[in-house]
């Protein structure tokens, strides 16, 4: 069923490859994890899975896109009732609240969480990303009242037309990764709550490092209100945001004309219905009618397949 789809969209690409790529000039968009402000052109929304199979498709999934001179940028956001960035006391549709009873902390949010993305053209031509979503691997010692343990690790990877995945945490990063600039919602919000700076042994309780101890109080576990104003800038929302350059995608010898954006497996460990992996992600409306409402810009965006057929 899935290959079937995949060749409607490379048939409908086809057709709309008529028209030249459209290049959106007046589009203000931010790589920073948030897109509140940004001007994406499109828009679509996804129903999935949740590995366990308990639940049914879960909606809610939105993904944005645009292309501006050139560069692909991408931005998708997970639903809150399936994972969110609250977190140890504070923590909002967790524990009691939550499906399968997980309780969770900051350490989850750095720990296997990441997204898989393919930039594909109708010619199979790709370049396959797995996106870590929280990079500052933090843990807090209770009894101390300190940072136990600082760590910054980017386990980010990326594949262009099937060679040997390139890790953005290697010692000597490869060039590539200069082509790529990538956010979350997380990520903002350690520069945004001025907490990126940590270091171990640092005192917490009672400072602002004791966000990495609990989110920022709601007023109650079931809802995002926030009970200090000052807080109001932080996103609840998981989201994932990145930007291909023009550079990047001409290596890959990607066809603008016929750009698909395929979403695989996205591990949320935990979330708030079942087991890790979230996948299956299936545009609503079918790609069949999606084509037609993007119109003359020849983006397309394909139902998830395996990371197998991905060569």
């Amino acid at each position: 069923m899935k290959n079937s789809v995949y060749s409607c969209a490379i048939a409908a690409s086809a057709v709309m490859s008529i028209s030249a790529f459209t290049n959106t000039a007046n589009a203000a968009i931010s790589v920073d994890g948030r897109v509140t402000g940004d001007t994406y052109t499109h828009t679509q929304q996804y129903e999935f899975d949740v590995e366990g199979g308990n639940y049914g498709q879960r909606d809610g999934a939105v993904l944005r896109w645009d292309v501006v001179g050139g560069d692909l940028f991408v931005a998708f956001t997970l639903p809150t009732n399936v994972v969110d960035n609250s977190y140890g006391a504070n923590s909002v549709g967790w524990d009691d609240n939550a499906a399968n009873g997980k309780d969770h902390d900051y350490k989850d949010l750095s720990g296997s969480d990441k997204g898989e993305f393919t930039i594909r053209d109708s010619s199979g031509n790709n370049i396959f990303f797995t996106m870590d979503y929280l990079t500052l691997k933090v843990e807090t010692d209770n009894k101390k009242d300190e940072i136990k343990k600082v760590e910054l690790k980017d386990e980010s990877e990326l594949s262009v037309n099937g060679a040997k995945e390139i890790k953005a945490d290697d010692k000597n990063p490869d060039p590539i990764w200069n082509q790529i600039m990538m956010d979350t919602s997380m990520e903002y919000n350690l520069d945004e709550f001025n907490i990126r700076d940590v270091e171990k042994d640092d005192p917490y309780l009672g400072t602002k490092y004791a966000l990495y101890e609990d989110s920022p109080e709601t007023t109650s576990s079931t809802s995002y209100d926030l009970v200090n104003p000052a807080d109001a800038n932080w996103a609840f929302d998981v989201t994932y945001e990145f930007k291909m350059s023009n550079a990047l995608l001409n290596e890959a010898n990607i066809d603008l004309n016929s750009l698909s954006i395929e979403l695989g497996t996205f591990h949320a460990s935990p979330n708030k219905l079942d087991k890790n992996k979230l996948e299956n992600f299936v545009p609503v409306p079918e790609p069949s009618s999606a084509f037609l409402m993007i119109g003359a810009t020849g983006l397309l965006v394909a139902r998830n397949r395996s990371r197998k057929a991905r060569k």
